[in-house]
């Protein structure tokens, strides 16, 4: 999974700040899961319009209202959007 992005509690993403290793991050706080970089609010609306959607952890081609085969969340069901 790329990028240097963590979940730290449902519905809200941060980024980790350069120079911090993103393992180390997630070690010290155990309840965050890593993810890929949030899409924009264009994007998901488009992923609902589509009926596909981006898993937050990068899965293609999850329903909007659904999780991924790895048991993330597609981003509109994250953002309680659907």
């Amino acid at each position: 999974m790329k990028g240097n992005y963590v979940i730290v509690r449902h519905g809200k993403v941060a980024r980790i700040k350069d120079g911090l290793d993103r393992d180390e991050v997630l070690a010290r706080h155990p309840d965050w899961r890593p993810c890929v970089k949030p899409p924009s609010q264009s994007a998901i609306e488009r992923m609902i319009e589509n009926c596909s959607a981006t898993a937050t952890d990068g899965c293609r081609g999850v329903d909007p209202d659904g999780t991924c085969q790895h048991g993330c969340e597609a981003w509109p069901l994250f953002y309680s959007l659907i």
